[in-house]
């Protein structure tokens, strides 16, 4: 099941927009223990789409740093859910 979930993800990276790539693993990080392909899939779409913008002050891995906040705010979350 979960290497489905992951051939799914990475049809999203591929085809849909960054924002629902995020949406879809944060639901599928409640269904399985520890969701680590959230970063791996948020590099592999920093790794093809993102450039160095200045929004982020030049840092072109800003969906990366984004999931990365995202995997502790949900890991906190599911702590407080989960007791």
């Amino acid at each position: 099941m979960r290497a489905l979930c992951d051939i799914l993800l990475l049809t999203a990276v591929f085809f849909l927009p960054w924002w629902f790539m995020l949406i879809a693993a944060s639901m599928l990080f409640f269904v399985f223990g520890r969701f680590y392909e959230l970063f791996l899939f948020a590099f592999l779409a920093d790794l093809l789409y993102a450039g160095a913008s200045a929004r982020f002050g030049g840092f072109p891995f800003a969906l990366s740093a984004l999931a990365l906040l995202l995997f502790l705010a949900l890991s906190m979350v599911k702590q407080r859910i989960r007791v």
